[in-house]
Order: structure tokens, then sequence, then C-alpha cells
């Protein structure tokens, strides 16, 4: 039993395990949500189809066999099963039309990885042996990895920045880890086409990318169990309609000074009503509850105070906070977050660095040494 084999058993037995939780984990999830549940299992079939050429791989030995050989092979299955791994990913927080084109992409791009292997096939009589057609396989391979990796990053940053135009959530914690866990995923992959080709690149990549997708799958279904999509956490209807032409339509609603007056006191008096405390109200929801359109909302926050939903509640919970700092040192910082409605002391520690450059409790010390 060579040292090939024990890395090929290992990775079969690891992606097994990772497709079964995968499956397993429809028992756990929170809520259910047809596109998530549609990623969930192009995720677990990748995970078994992955398995199932691992078992290929031992049992015909074509990396054993010659790396060139090898090459091809892992190619034929890695091009695909990585669009759907990315395309899961990409699926679960676009909010706009671009699953579709996504999906042609790498279609296409197999389409021509595929036409490719023919060609050097049977252009060339050394059966798998493609010749200089295995670096035009190779070369399809990365650039399709490039779009997936670059299209899926775009649209995770996309998805933050509605979020926070819309809400005051602390995004933070969450993005770093989705951010690193698919980046290291990409770059793992990126190395396995150069691995593919060179064996003793191989022993050292594979853990790596073992462990890029045990990070990606516990990211992925923590992300369905904590997180709502776009759509349905704003209560909006998006997944056809291109966000920047909702934006673009809503910084051009005009207000006249009784309606910039009217929205004042509504605003106002929810302010003084403590509706700041909810630490989940978000731009759609202060519409409803304050029955005013949306439009008109975004633009009194864009147009008349130059700002945005995010940074004036933040501001009123920021100063609400000041206030109960001041007021009583018996508050603890659980409660201050709680009755100010920051999602958590963390967050509230994250608004007074960032505003002052002191804690909570810094900053209260310092302002009555000046008192």
């Amino acid at each position: 039993m060579n040292t090939l084999f024990l890395v090929q058993f290992a990775c079969c037995i690891i992606v097994s395990m990772l497709g079964l939780i995968l499956v397993l984990s429809r028992f756990q999830i929170r809520w259910y949500n047809h596109r998530y549940e549609v990623s969930r299992w192009l995720l677990a079939f990748a995970m078994f189809v992955l398995a199932g050429h691992y078992v290929l791989q031992m049992t015909y030995g074509f990396r054993a066999e010659s790396d060139e050989i090898g090459a091809v092979v892992n190619i034929l299955f890695y091009c695909p099963l990585t669009f759907i791994i990315s395309y899961a990913a990409y699926n679960v927080i676009s909010s706009r039309g671009g699953r579709r084109n996504f999906a042609i992409v790498g279609v296409v791009s197999y389409a021509l990885i595929l036409l490719c292997f023919f060609v050097g096939y049977y252009e060339i009589p050394k059966g798998m042996h493609m010749g200089e057609w295995l670096y035009v396989m190779l070369a399809l391979f990365v650039l399709s990895i490039l779009y997936s990796v670059y299209t899926t990053v775009v649209e995770m940053r996309y998805h933050r920045k509605i979020i926070e135009d819309n809400t005051t959530e602390d995004l933070l914690p969450f993005d770093r880890y989705s951010y690193a866990s698919y980046s290291l995923t990409g770059i793992m992959v990126l190395a396995m086409a150069a691995a593919i080709c060179y064996r003793p690149l191989l022993y050292c990549v594979a853990p790596l990318m073992l462990f890029a997708l045990i990070s990606f799958v516990v990211h992925f279904l923590g992300f369905g169990y904590i997180i709502m999509l776009t759509e349905e956490r704003l209560g909006m209807d998006t997944a056809d309609a291109p966000f920047e032409m909702m934006e673009e339509s809503e910084g051009m609603e005009q207000l006249d000074s009784e309606k910039i007056d009217m929205i004042e006191s509504l605003l106002d008096k929810w302010c003084e009503n403590g509706g700041y405390r909810d630490s989940t109200v978000n731009m759609p929801m202060l519409s409803a509850k304050l029955r005013i359109p949306r439009p008109e909302l975004s633009s009194y926050f864009e147009n008349y105070l130059k700002s945005s939903f995010r940074i004036w509640l933040s501001d009123i919970r920021f100063k609400e906070a000041q206030r109960m700092l001041l007021e009583d040192n018996g508050y603890s910082n659980d409660t201050i977050s709680s009755e100010c409605g920051f999602s958590s002391h963390a967050h509230l520690y994250k608004i007074f660095k960032a505003k002052t450059g002191y804690t909570p409790g810094q900053w209260r010390d310092s302002v009555r040494k000046m008192q």
C-alpha cells in the first residue's frame, strides 16, 4: 500500500463524511428555503461524486500509472465539481439574475475541455496521453476556476453591501470567516491544478485541500442555520430585479418640506418609544411600521440627512449607550447592548472603538476625569 493510495483513501473517506453531513443537516435547519436546499444538495452531490472519483482512482490506478493520465482524469472530474461547489455558494447568496449566466459559463467551459479531450484522444494515438492538448485542458480548467471564484467573491461583497445598507447588523465576524473559507478553497483548488500534474506537490496540497473543504462545508452549514437569504431578511422579492435598479429608483424620489417634516416627526416618535432597541429592525420593517413608502424613507436619509439608515440608527444607539454609561455604573455591557439595540456586546465595543478610540468603560472613565 503506497503513499498515493493512502492519500486517495483518506480523501475518499473525508469527502464521503462531508457529503453525509450535508445530507443529515436537512433535519437541523431552522427554516426551509428552496434556494439553500438546492445548494445543499448540489454540495452533497459534489462530495459523493468526488468520493466516487477517488474510488475509481484507487481501483484503476490512473494516477499511479502515469501523472499525465492522472492529470487528464482529474481535470475531467474536478472541473465540473469545482463549478458545482462554486455555484452552490453563488446560488445561496445571489439575489440577482446572474445564476443562469454563471451556469452557462460552467457548461460552456466544461464542453470546451471535453472537446479538447476528444480531439487530443483521437488526434494522438496514445490513448489517454494528450500531449499538448493536456495543457490546453489545464489552462481552461484554471480559467474556469478563476472565473467562478472571482464571480462568487464579487457576489459575496454585493450581498454584504445590501445587508449593510438596509440593516445595522454586525456582519464582520461572519464575513471574515466567509471570505477566509471560500478564498482558501479557491486557492487550494488552484494549487490542486498544479498538483495534478506534479505528484510530490500533491502530497502537500491534498491535506490542505481537505481542510479547505471542511472549512467551506462548516461555513455553508452555519450560513444555512443562522443567516436568512437577503430578500427574506429584508422582506423583498428581489430574485429577478437587480438591487442597483432599486437603489437608483429610490434615490430619485423627491420630498417636499411637508413630507420631510412628517417623516422626521414619525422617526422622532419611533425613537422616543424605544424602537431602536429592536436589534433585528431593518429598513423595510421600519418603513412598514411607520407606514412610510420605502423609497421616500430612503430618500429622506440619503438626500435630506446626507446619511444612511445604518449610520443614522447606529448614531442613535451610540448616543443612548453613552447616556446609560454616564447615568449608572451598575449597567453591564450586556445590559447596555440589549437596551440600546446592539446585536451583542462585541458590536457595542466595535462601535465605541470606531467612534471614540476607547472601549465603553474607558470612554466613561475619560469623560468623568474631564468633568
